[in-house]
């Protein structure tokens, strides 16, 4: 008898839990699934924006290597160029004082030659 009372109000609690439960839990799980799944479709949509926006940005930096690059050796030539201008002034300049240094040594020995 001890054990038809005791199982008497676990049947009672049992059947009170399934009641409770019942459907609602397999609502609350349906729920919960597609809340979940509306979550990870969200975080896959963001992370494919996500991942286009990096590939643009790298994109983006590339064509702004290759632009500085480019605007990097444009400056060199123009640099080396206007390098090579002053070495031609220069040699021509140093022609034209040994020109003029022969003159006047040149008009030194025409007047000691007086």
């Amino acid at each position: 008898m001890e054990e038809k009372n005791v199982s008497g109000p676990r049947q009672l609690w049992n059947q009170a839990l399934r009641v409770v439960k019942g459907d609602s839990t397999q609502e609350l799980v349906e729920r919960f699934t597609s809340e979940m799944t509306l979550v990870a479709e969200g975080l896959a949509d963001d992370q494919s924006r996500l991942h286009r926006e990096l590939e643009r940005l790298e994109s983006q930096q590339e064509k702004s290597g290759v632009q500085l690059s480019n605007a990097q050796e444009e400056q060199a030539r123009r640099l080396q160029s206007r390098l090579d201008e002053q070495e031609q002034a220069i040699e021509a300049l140093r022609l034209e004082e040994r020109r003029l240094s022969d003159s006047v040594k040149g008009m030194e020995k025409r007047l000691f030659a007086l």
